[in-house]
């Protein structure tokens, strides 16, 4: 695959794997997005990139295949993922951990990381499924010491 067939890739589906990515670097440097501007697009896509040719971490859709592998191979630490269902953000404790949380609208779902309770990052501006749609799934991430 190319590179521009791989942006195209990483355009349509590759939301919850930027947001295992940005958790494991941000934890990583102990700094969250704001703190470094612009560096943290570069970062999250040259680990994009790098994942893509792994088809043990990602597939041909950029379809997560193992989260604490991809966190693994990018930050060098070990995490966990749990799958939990909600139905509502009131479900999420204020508890500072690091959560990938869908939402879903009219057939189309996408993934932003939280923290707590708190939005951090979305790999989008603009998310119809989430301004529109209601929550249904969580990655709950827990890095292991």
């Amino acid at each position: 695959m190319n590179l521009q067939d791989k942006m195209k890739v990483f355009g349509d589906y590759a939301c919850l794997a930027m947001d295992y990515i940005y958790a494991a670097l941000c934890d990583k440097a102990g700094k969250e997005e704001r703190e470094i501007p612009g560096l943290m697009d570069i970062m999250v896509t040259t680990s994009l990139l790098s994942a893509f040719d792994d088809k043990k971490l990602l597939d041909d859709e950029c379809t997560v295949m193992n989260a604490s592998a991809l966190m693994l191979a990018v930050s060098g630490n070990k995490y966990t993922v749990e799958k939990k269902t909600i139905t509502s953000i009131d479900d999420i404790p204020n508890d500072g951990k690091w959560r990938a949380i869908r939402k879903s609208y009219n057939g189309h779902s996408h993934w932003a990381l939280w923290r707590g309770n708190t939005l951090v990052f979305n790999s989008l501006s603009r998310s119809v499924c989430y301004e529109k749609g209601t929550f249904d799934q969580v990655r709950e991430i827990t890095r292991c010491v």
